[in-house]
């Protein structure tokens, strides 16, 4: 019974830290439940992140001048210095 948790346990672990990655956590869960746990998190330790779950999580907005990841509190991209306005989503006025 305790290594029955234990599996279940390590299969949440792995879709927690997927999801944390922008990857499919559900996903990740059941193919840690079905293999293992340990399969499951090998495989999200290799796969890549995605660039733009993270940084919706992170509350960043992507800057349509030179597409860099800014806060969403930005008045002006610090890679390119184009400046946004005050609507949300990033839209520039210029």
């Amino acid at each position: 019974m305790v290594i029955f948790l234990c599996w279940i346990l390590g299969a949440v672990l792995v879709g927690k830290h997927a999801s944390n990655k922008g990857l499919g956590g559900v996903s990740f869960f059941f193919i840690s439940l079905f293999l293992s746990p340990l399969v499951g998190l090998l495989l999200a330790l290799v796969s890549s992140p995605n660039p733009k779950k993270t940084a919706h999580r992170a509350g960043l907005k992507r800057c349509p001048e030179c597409a860099e990841f800014v806060k969403q509190e930005a008045r002006v991209c610090r890679f390119c210095g184009r400046r946004f306005s005050d609507a949300p989503h990033g839209i520039v006025v210029e």
